[in-house]
């Protein structure tokens, strides 16, 4: 475990220096040229999931295992990007999510010493609010294809918390819906902040058409989740929400592939795909605020994902 963690720490931090050196290298000798801010409004659908499980002793391995899936969300995204001198830019963006698409679900599994499945119920979960802001600071580095094209490296850092509430009951090995639907039953929040690197690769296809691919790797993500079993609050039992709480951290990956169309002076229209993933684990504590708290157990995991599509408008002053 020493020498796994050890040789992932060396190797974030070479990664680190190579993109340092790379921001901070000379440019060439070039009179700086103000390009405009670039200031955009977009919106965006999107789908993902959260999962995590943990391990107690005495207990199945995992023990238990939570899994929001289906969390689809319409979002609003605010966007900025402000060039300056030596090639260097900084860019930010703001996504806020406005509305569910449909109902999500919430799966809660748990097994025993010998894993065999003692309980599988689901939950609606009818609504999710997703919130991340994010800026970084990059440089261009290389040109490409008759300088149409180019190539920049960017550092950045990134906020993203998502909630989720479930209602209703329905047990999966009874055939039996035990709690209305009507009924929460569970709200869970988790927050992630990280730290990004990453590529930029553009490239002007024609007079109207650029073409862009945006990927970054994330070293390091600090990872805090509360879960609140809003049917187990008693302080005998899990006491108050949050009643569950889980810390840890991870790395991740995310990554766009966009087309943008220049249809006015000052104007274009982007559209994109995008994939965000974080992972991480850690420590989870039950029952935090109750007469009889848990030591820390192992987090085995949590994950989060999401993938989705944007459309939005930009202007160049």
């Amino acid at each position: 475990m020493f020498k796994k963690g050890l040789y992932a720490g060396l190797g974030r931090a070479f990664l680190i220096g190579v993109f340092v050196s790379a921001l901070v290298a000379p440019a060439q000798a070039e009179e700086f040229k103000y390009e405009g801010a670039v200031m955009g409004v977009g919106i965006g659908l999107s789908t993902g999931q959260t999962d995590w499980n943990h391990t107690a002793p005495g207990n199945g391995d995992p023990t238990s295992e939570l899994t929001y899936d289906d969390t689809d969300v319409f979002s609003l995204e605010l966007y900025g990007r402000l060039p300056l001198p030596e090639k260097f830019f900084i860019r930010g963006n703001v996504v806020l999510g406005i509305s569910e698409i449909d109902d999500g679900n919430l799966r809660d599994d748990d097994w025993n010493t010998a894993q065999v499945l003692t309980s599988s119920t689901d939950s609606i979960v009818p609504d999710t609010d997703l919130f991340s802001v994010g800026f970084d600071i990059g440089r261009e580095v290389a040109k490409f294809n008759d300088r149409r094209g180019s190539l920049s490296l960017f550092a950045g850092f990134q906020y993203w918390r998502e909630e989720y509430e479930g209602f209703g009951v329905y047990n999966r090995l009874t055939n039996a819906q035990t709690t209305s639907t009507t009924t929460p039953v569970i709200r869970n929040k988790v927050e992630w902040k990280s730290f990004r690197l990453g590529a930029l690769i553009t490239n002007q296809v024609d007079d109207k058409w650029t073409l862009s691919a945006d990927l970054a790797f994330i070293p390091y993500t600090d990872m805090h989740n509360e879960d609140s079993h809003l049917l187990r609050t008693s302080l005998a039992d899990l006491g108050p929400g949050p009643n569950i709480i889980m810390d840890g951290d991870g790395y991740g990956f995310e990554g766009e592939i966009s087309a943008a169309y220049h249809f006015a002076p000052n104007w274009t229209a982007k559209f994109d795909v995008r994939y965000w993933t974080l992972m991480s684990d850690g420590d989870i504590v039950f029952g935090p605020n109750s007469t009889t708290p848990s030591a820390a157990l192992p987090l085995n995991d949590l994950d989060t994902y999401r993938f989705g599509a944007n459309a939005r408008v930009n202007y160049v002053f």
